[in-house]
């Protein structure tokens, strides 16, 4: 959760043609799969996505801002926001919130739920969460710690590769090898 205190301010409303003074207010934001969903129910877009997708209007990075402040604040409250504290919103949407990283076995290789040219809904979120046994009240965590909870299950859960087993001529087949090669040694 991101807390911001927002001091006393004065902004011009423009309809009323008045100058409002504002209080000092505490505002709480969350970066979280309840704000995602809010945001994709909106837009009618994936919150999560590469490639050609990944790229979010002004208008619906404003929006999101709307969708992880806890409580309801007149528009200027979020104009003022985002005017002179959007450095802080976006580090703190870049935050990963875990100690956790996930070290991949190729790099620029993805790993896990979240891979390359992907797409995906709050509500494939909540499906992982559910076949993993993520308690709901995740969904309040920060996105980024989800996420990466869930990539750990993912990781885990995934059964290990079967060696291929030879079969006897195979088997038959390199012993006949084996020995063609210590006769050619001398051995």
């Amino acid at each position: 959760m991101l807390i911001i205190n927002l001091d006393t301010y004065e902004i011009f409303n423009e309809s009323t043609g008045q100058i409002i003074r504002s209080k000092p207010i505490k505002v709480k934001l969350e970066h979280s799969l309840i704000s995602m969903s809010k945001w994709e129910a909106y837009t009618k877009k994936p919150f999560i996505s590469s490639g050609e997708n990944a790229d979010m209007t002004k208008d619906e990075l404003f929006y999101y801002l709307k969708c992880m402040v806890i409580g309801d604040y007149e528009d200027h409250v979020y104009s003022v926001l985002w005017a002179y504290h959007q450095k802080s919103i976006i580090s703190y949407m870049n935050d990963p919130y875990t100690a956790t990283i996930i070290k991949r076995s190729t790099p620029n290789k993805p790993t896990g739920v979240r891979g390359k040219n992907k797409i995906i809904t709050t509500e494939q979120i909540y499906y992982w969460m559910i076949g993993f046994n993520i308690p709901f009240e995740a969904e309040r965590w920060n996105i980024n710690r989800l996420l990466t909870l869930i990539d750990i299950c993912n990781i885990k859960n995934k059964k290990p590769s079967k060696k291929k087993r030879l079969t006897r001529d195979q088997i038959n087949s390199r012993r006949e090898l084996n020995r063609q090669r210590l006769a050619e040694l001398g051995k």
